[in-house]
C-alpha cells in the first residue's frame, strides 16, 4: 500500500506564521521515506517506491535492511534507520515472520522482484 495521498504534501517546503501583521516564514524540512512493500500472498518486493514523508532531516542510510511494519500490519523493507510513527521496526524480532520472509526475499534480489502490472501504454 503506497501512500500516495502524503507524497503530494512534500512539496510544501515553508511554514509561515504570521507575527504582528508581518509574514515570516521559516523553511519546513521534509525527507523521503522509502522502501519496497512485501507481498505476502505472492510472496515478493514490489518496485522501491515513497512510502511516507518525513517531518525532519534525514540521518542516512543503515548498514544493511530493515524491515518495518506500519499500523495496517502491511511489511516493508528499506535502508532507511528511522521510519514514519505509525511504523514499527520488527528487522530483529524473532516472532514476525512476516518480516523475516520479506528480508529472505530481499535476499534474492532482482529474482524476490514481483512481476509489476503492465501499463496500458504497453
Amino acid at each position: 500500500m503506497k501512500r500516495a495521498g502524503r507524497v503530494a504534501f512534500a512539496s510544501v517546503a515553508i511554514s509561515c506564521g504570521l507575527s504582528v501583521g508581518i509574514a515570516a516564514c521559516d523553511p519546513l524540512v521534509v525527507n523521503v521515506f522509502v522502501g519496497q512493500a512485501y507481498d505476502a500472498d505472492a510472496q515478493c518486493l514490489h518496485a522501491k517506491a515513497v512510502i511516507d514523508v518525513i517531518e525532519g532531516e534525514a540521518e542516512g542510510t543503515c548498514e544493511g535492511v530493515r524491515c518495518f511494519v506500519d499500523s495496517a500490519g502491511e511489511a516493508f523493507v528499506s535502508t532507511r534507520c528511522e521510519a514514519p510513527p505509525d511504523f514499527e521496526d520488527r528487522t530483529l524480532d524473532p516472532r514476525d515472520r512476516q518480516c523475516k520472509l520479506a528480508l529472505e526475499v530481499f535476499a534474492f534480489g532482482k529474482a524476490g522482484a514481483c512481476p509489476e502490472a503492465a501499463t496500458p501504454d504497453e
